[in-house]
C-alpha cells in the first residue's frame, strides 16, 4: 500500500506485555522503520466473564507507565477501541502496515478467535506478523519431548535490550482523543465526554482512565 511511509509502518501491538525493556517484537520492529505502538482496548475482551474491573485498573495504569517509557525513545503510545482486526484495518489505510509485531498470547477462546481473525487478515493483506514467544509455552509441538529443554533455552536467554531509539509515525491520532466507550452493565457505548471507563457490573464504583494516557500523543 503506498503510504507517507513507503511500504506502510511497523505496527507493535502490545497485549498483556505493557513495557519497553525485554520486549523483543518492540526492539525488532525499530529496527525496520517507522513504527506505531498500538493498544486496543477491545469490547469481546472486556466484557467477558473471566475480565474484572480490577484488570481494567491495572491496564490502565500499565498505560500510563508505557507512555512515559516510549517519549524519551521517541515515540508514542497510540491507544484505539474497537474489534480486532477492524483496527488494523483501518491503520492499514491510514498509514499503511509493512509489518505486525507482537508476543505469542495464551489466553481464552476469545483471544484464541480474535488472533485467528488477525491471521486471516494478515494473510489476506500480505502483511507479515511476527509473533515472539513470551513465556514457556512452545507452539505446535507434537509430544512434550523436548519442551523442558526448550523452556530452559528460553528462560535463561538473554534479556532483550530497550531500543535507543524508535522511530515514530507521527501526527498519527488517537481515537480516545476524539470519543470513548463507557463500560455499563458489561455493555459498550459512545459517549461525547472525555476518556473515562464507568465500570463494570461486577464492581460499583468508577474506574477513570489516566488523564496521561488519554492525551499520549506527541
Amino acid at each position: 500500500m503506498n503510504s507517507a511511509y513507503g511500504e506502510g509502518a511497523q505496527v507493535v501491538w502490545f497485549k498483556r506485555d505493557l513495557r519497553v525493556a525485554d520486549h523483543r517484537p518492540l526492539a525488532e520492529a525499530a529496527k525496520r522503520g517507522p513504527c506505531v505502538c498500538l493498544y486496543v482496548y477491545e469490547p469481546e475482551v472486556i466484557t467477558a466473564q473471566d475480565f474484572d474491573a480490577a484488570h481494567l485498573e491495572f491496564i490502565n495504569q500499565s498505560l500510563a507507565g508505557l507512555g512515559q517509557a516510549l517519549r524519551p525513545l521517541g515515540a508514542h503510545l497510540t491507544i484505539r477501541t474497537g474489534r480486532m482486526p477492524d483496527v488494523l484495518d483501518a491503520l492499514y489505510h491510514e498509514v499503511g502496515v509493512a509489518g505486525l509485531w507482537s508476543h505469542e498470547e495464551t489466553g481464552n477462546r476469545i483471544t484464541y478467535a480474535r488472533d485467528r481473525r488477525v491471521a486471516a487478515w494478515a494473510a489476506r493483506e500480505k502483511v507479515p506478523w511476527t509473533q515472539c514467544p513470551g513465556h514457556g509455552v512452545v507452539r505446535g509441538l507434537a509430544s512434550r519431548d523436548g519442551w523442558a529443554s526448550r523452556r530452559a533455552a528460553h528462560v535463561h536467554a538473554p534479556t532483550t535490550p530497550v531500543p535507543a531509539a524508535i522511530p515514530s509515525v507521527a501526527g498519527l491520532p488517537t481515537e480516545l482523543r476524539r470519543r470513548f466507550g463507557c463500560l455499563w452493565m458489561g455493555r459498550i457505548t459512545t459517549c461525547s465526554q472525555s476518556v473515562r471507563f464507568l465500570r463494570l457490573k461486577k464492581q460499583p464504583k468508577s474506574i477513570h482512565m489516566p488523564s496521561k494516557v488519554a492525551h499520549s500523543r506527541r
